[in-house]
């Protein structure tokens, strides 16, 4: 169901009939700090293999300039026999017919910035230039003028940023639980400098303009490629040297004097982790050339395990961002507008718990929380319940108080502190409890 305004500061797209999710684009003003380019942003080559005459850093003339896939291009139609043209039309309008009973699309909580607000609350002027400043804290320079240096291939003169509505369809039509990744997607009017091509940094995607009007199987197959590194750096980042192993071993790619980080792009583990992703999550239109950016491994659906595999990232993470050691932080709904209730356990440290009320039924929160109104000797903790903007910047204290341990509770009707409304957009939950700290992030959706 779509509702709200194409275009504008907040917009709720379309919830599809199979997702319990929302995707909705959210005005919301950036912080604009240093220029810096983020370790995070470790893609911007024109590299995936989206039709060649798109890319911006590839010129025609140059057929090495980039490492997009060259033989991913949609096979053109002239080209078939009548039976296999027959045979084609036939295979594609079963798996048409047969997908939404066979994959169901994932339950995605994004907020996408359309060029309209991209331009109107994350750009500023500076010297003459147009700047972009993501909320994650990093600016860059947009490239105003085709004919700059940087833009290789010229294509017909214009920039031609992403559909927001395709762009929407490429995030409901992706296979894989998506609801616990917070997501917010930029689709930029014009390329940033030194990161010309689309990237993605934690949480956050960048869809950079074509120079061609920019088909359905370029946005589908570009969105969900980006996707797939924001999984991996959520579920499974740099650091987790033992599901990265068990994925290389999987994958069949554990030579690090072949596969490692500084490899050639398509060698790199995590770019042939998001193509992975995009192959075996996304839609048939993301997966048009039927063909990967590394044509030397198999394809992913030949590779026994591999979608279970990355399926069960979701269930290994933990939830390890919302609990602690002996607090449990939770909200719903989410997205909400404008009441989110939240709900919150608040325990021991583990250093601290007497044996008696750690082991067995006795140990639970309530227990605890039975013990302390008894007059037992567990003694009560500093509780800091707080809202943060993207930014950092303290919206709202909810609660600030001495608590036994228990569970309790709280409502956020989404206000600052002097009680104005606050923009639609993702806001940061932060409960604090000693030394420990909970964190979700919420969508508040207008």
């Amino acid at each position: 169901m779509r509702q709200g305004l194409r275009r504008g500061l907040s917009k709720i797209l379309r919830e599809g009939s199979s997702s319990k999710g929302c995707l909705h684009c959210a005005g919301r003003r950036g912080p604009l700090t240093q220029s810096a380019k983020s370790e995070d942003e470790d893609c911007p080559g024109a590299r995936h293999a989206t039709g060649l005459s798109h890319l911006l850093s590839r010129a025609p003339d140059a057929p090495d300039a980039c490492r997009a896939l060259s033989s991913a291009q949609p096979v053109s139609a002239p080209l078939l026999s009548v039976p296999l043209a027959l045979v084609l039309f036939l295979s594609l309008t079963l798996t048409a017919f047969l997908c939404p009973v066979l994959t169901a699309p994932a339950e995605a909580s994004a907020v996408i910035h359309d060029v309209g607000d991209v331009l109107a609350n994350y750009t500023s002027q500076l010297d003459g230039k147009l700047y972009f400043a993501s909320p994650t804290g990093y600016r860059w320079e947009l490239i105003t003028d085709i004919n700059d240096s940087e833009i290789l291939n010229k294509g017909d003169g214009s920039f031609h940023p992403f559909s927001d509505v395709l762009v929407e369809e490429a995030l409901t039509q992706a296979s894989y639980p998506l609801d616990t990744i917070p997501i917010e997607v930029f689709i930029l009017p014009y390329p940033r400098r030194g990161i010309v091509e689309s990237s993605a940094s934690p949480g956050a995607v960048f869809l950079s303009p074509g120079v061609l009007e920019c088909s359905a199987e370029l946005v589908h197959f570009t969105v969900v490629h980006e996707l797939g590194h924001i999984v991996h750096r959520h579920f499974i980042p740099d650091d987790n040297s033992e599901l990265w192993q068990r994925y290389k071993e999987l994958r069949g790619i554990t030579d690090v004097s072949v596969y490692n980080a500084a490899a050639i792009h398509r060698n790199r583990p995590t770019e042939i982790f998001a193509e992975d992703f995009r192959f075996l999550f996304g839609s048939a239109l993301a997966n048009y050339s039927g063909t990967i950016e590394n044509s030397s491994l198999p394809l992913p659906t030949a590779i026994t395990g591999l979608r279970d595999f990355m399926l069960s990232l979701v269930d290994a993470s933990g939830g390890a961002d919302d609990v602690t050691t002996s607090v449990s932080l939770n909200s719903f709904p989410n997205p909400f507008n404008p009441v989110l209730n939240v709900s919150f356990k608040v325990g021991l440290p583990l250093n601290d718990s007497p044996a008696s009320l750690t082991s067995g039924p006795s140990g639970s929160l309530n227990a605890l929380a039975e013990a302390s109104s008894t007059g037992s000797s567990v003694s009560s903790r500093r509780l800091v319940l707080r809202i943060f903007d993207v930014s950092g910047r303290l919206v709202r204290t909810l609660r600030d108080e001495e608590l036994s341990p228990g569970s309790y509770s709280a409502v956020w009707t989404g206000t600052d502190e002097q009680g104005n409304r606050v923009s639609s957009g993702v806001y940061l939950l932060r409960l604090e409890v000693g030394q420990e700290v909970a964190t979700k992030k919420v969508i508040l959706s207008r």
